[in-house]
């Protein structure tokens, strides 16, 4: 057989079985197939050297990372390039992989996980199964230049888990461990099926996963921002907690009831409250909330995915929901952060601080990865009036908040991650071995002064801020203050 990179065979797989067989004396033991066709029962598939074959990369612990759009990648390189690496995702559609049944695509996939190599990112999958023969029928709901779909519940499982499988033992050679299944699920234009299938579908692929890489994490299909605001305030309501629950239900929505009025109404009492949470939306995303709980209580998922898009504010009260639904111990990680503020007359320099307080307090809550989405603005998409803040310019050059998340994101590499646990300060604690970065705001309307021996003060966007006498004054705007202190030193600073 002559020897190439594109060398290509033919083989039969019958079962799922002998599927798993066959895949043991594969090069590193996992399968690599590219396409083929069906014929009766089996699989005609024609099979590639493996495309990443090589030990899985060896990457820095960068907890921030985010999403962008890969037809623009070289603009957005150098950025990324000095974010150090970090956690990114792509999302894998067996209806778009296998378009035709029997015969799989996988060059679009491939590219990608070539790509985040060569930018030194950590790529996880998220895999649907899109709507299409697969599941008998087309989709109602049919989005953007691509024409994505909502998922539907496949119509052969055999043949579903047998695409997850294949993508797993596919990509695991390029550093792929984390893999959710299915995407905002409590949006019909994103699920066609029920809570119970869902679970169905998760429970079977993660049991897949584990099997064709018993490393691989399972992270949840992940809720919609907005669907937090009813789960917040839903569970306070079950605690007897009328009022608070009407606050956090204002608070949350604070920029959202421009735009969803219908589905989100606003509300003055605990009846109110009661009301707009009977509604179709909002009874669907408590639903979908409940089916991701069932799935992290059953340890059925290793990861909570957290998608955020509101005011800073919000978080802690975010994180006290959520810790409610998990087991103890779990990780969460937001997959996409960002800033919604459709209607917002603000400056570039309020959005710098609105990432800076979001970023920060999610990580001091213990959140392990960060992805901005989007991390451009596009002028050409869908959302051209941009009510989701983007870090960069569509040339790719930064923003004001694309600066700070580049400090952030330079501080937080191989850092240890303590939350300021102050009555004068709110933020996080950026620690390394002889050096500290307090990511900090006043707790009050009023400034606050700290003492800062030694250190160095900027403003989120880069700028130096004032140092006096060794202290910072600092206000509501936050100012990453860097001390050549370990973090139990840099901690003492704050009280």
């Amino acid at each position: 057989m002559r020897s190439s990179a594109v060398r290509r065979f033919v083989v039969t797989l019958v079962a799922v079985t002998l599927t798993l067989a066959v895949s043991g004396c594969s090069q590193g033991g996992r399968d690599g197939i590219a396409g083929g066709k069906t014929v009766g029962s089996q699989v005609e598939e024609e099979v590639d050297e493996m495309p990443f074959p090589g030990p899985e990369p060896q990457l820095a612990d960068q907890p921030l990372g985010g999403k962008w759009d890969w037809s623009r990648y070289e603009e957005f390189s150098p950025y990324l390039q000095d974010i150090g690496g970090g956690p990114t995702f792509f999302e894998v559609v067996w209806c778009d992989v296998e378009r035709e049944q029997g015969y799989r695509e996988w060059k679009l996939v491939d590219r990608i996980a070539k790509r985040t190599i060569e930018l030194g990112y950590r790529l996880a999958l998220k895999i649907r199964v899109g709507t299409c023969w697969a599941t008998g029928g087309r989709g109602d709901f049919v989005r953007g230049s691509k024409g994505k779909t909502e998922s539907g519940v496949p119509e052969d499982m055999g043949a579903y888990l047998d695409f997850v499988r294949a993508a797993v033992k596919r990509y695991v050679g390029a550093g792929v461990q984390q893999y959710a299944l299915e995407n905002e699920v409590n949006s019909q234009s994103m699920w066609a099926g029920t809570p119970d299938q869902l679970v169905d579908l998760v429970t079977e692929a993660a049991a897949v996963i584990r099997q064709a890489d018993p490393d691989a994490v399972i992270v949840d299909p992940g809720i919609s921002s907005t669907a937090y605001g009813a789960g917040i305030a839903s569970w306070l309501l079950d605690k007897r907690q009328d009022a608070e629950a009407v606050a956090a239900y204002q608070r949350y929505y604070a920029r959202r009831f421009s735009t969803r009025g219908e589905q989100l109404p606003e509300v003055r009492n605990a009846d109110d409250l009661r009301r707009a949470l009977e509604g179709e939306q909002a009874q669907r995303n408590l639903a979908y909330l409940d089916a991701a709980r069932k799935l992290a209580q059953s340890r059925v998922v290793d990861v909570r995915q957290l998608h955020f898009y509101e005011p800073s504010e919000n978080i802690p009260q975010l994180m006290s929901f959520v810790r409610s639904q998990i087991p103890d111990g779990m990780p969460v990680q937001a997959w996409e952060v960002g800033i919604f503020d459709k209607d917002a007359d603000s400056d570039d320099a309020q959005r710098s601080d609105d990432v800076v307080k979001t970023v920060a307090l999610l990580l001091a809550e213990g959140v392990q990865k960060i992805m901005w989405l989007p991390l451009a603005f596009d002028p050409t998409g869908r959302h051209s009036e941009e009510p989701r803040y983007g870090l960069l310019q569509p040339s790719g050059e930064p923003r004001a908040g694309g600066r700070a998340y580049l400090a952030l994101a330079q501080a937080a590499q191989d850092a240890e991650v303590r939350p300021v646990q102050s009555s004068r300060f709110i933020g996080v604690a950026l620690g390394h071995e002889q050096s500290t970065t307090l990511v900090l705001w006043s707790r009050s309307s009023s400034s606050q002064s700290l003492s800062a021996p030694g250190g160095l003060a900027s403003r989120p966007d880069g700028q130096p801020a004032k140092v006096s006498g060794g202290r910072v004054d600092i206000g509501q705007t936050p100012v990453l203050v860097k001390v050549p202190i370990p973090a139990d030193e840099a901690m003492e600073l704050t009280t």
